[in-house]
C-alpha cells in the first residue's frame, strides 16, 4: 500500500529520538550549571551579566522543553507506527485466511463440477 512509505522508519525515528535525547542532556547540562553559578554567593556579576545569564538560562531552558515534546512527539510517532505495522499483519493473516478458504472453496465446487459433468456424459 502506498501510504505506508509516508511513515518515517523506525530506524530513521529512533536515531532522531536519540540526538533531540542527548540534546535534552546537554541543556540539562547547562541549566545546572547556569543555576550553580547563580546560586553561588561568591559570585561578582553586574546586573548586566546577570541579566545575560538569566536570559540565557532562559532560552536553555525552552530548547530543552522544546527538545522533550519533540521526543515525544517521535514516540508517538513511533508508536503509531507499530500500531499501523501490526494491524496490517493482522488485516494480511485474515486476507491470507479468506484466500485459502476461497481457494478450498473453489476446488470443492470444480470436483462438484467435474462429478456432474462425468455424471451427465454417462446419462447421454
Amino acid at each position: 500500500m502506498v501510504w505506508r512509505n509516508n511513515f518515517p522508519t523506525k530506524a530513521t525515528l529512533l536515531s532522531k529520538a536519540c540526538k533531540l535525547k542527548n540534546q535534552a542532556a546537554s541543556y540539562q547540562v547547562a541549566v545546572k550549571s547556569g543555576e550553580a553559578a547563580t546560586n553561588t554567593e561568591e559570585s561578582d556579576y553586574s546586573r548586566r551579566e546577570l541579566k545575560k545569564e538569566t536570559e540565557l538560562r532562559m532560552r536553555v531552558e525552552n530548547e530543552l522543553l522544546n527538545c522533550q515534546e519533540k521526543m515525544a512527539k517521535a514516540a508517538d510517532i513511533i508508536n503509531l507506527n507499530f500500531k499501523t505495522t501490526w494491524r496490517l499483519r493482522e488485516e494480511r493473516d485474515e486476507f491470507s485466511d479468506q484466500v485459502k478458504s476461497l481457494k478450498s472453496d473453489m476446488l470443492k465446487t470444480e470436483n462438484e463440477l467435474e462429478e456432474s459433468n462425468e455424471e451427465i456424459l454417462l446419462l447421454r
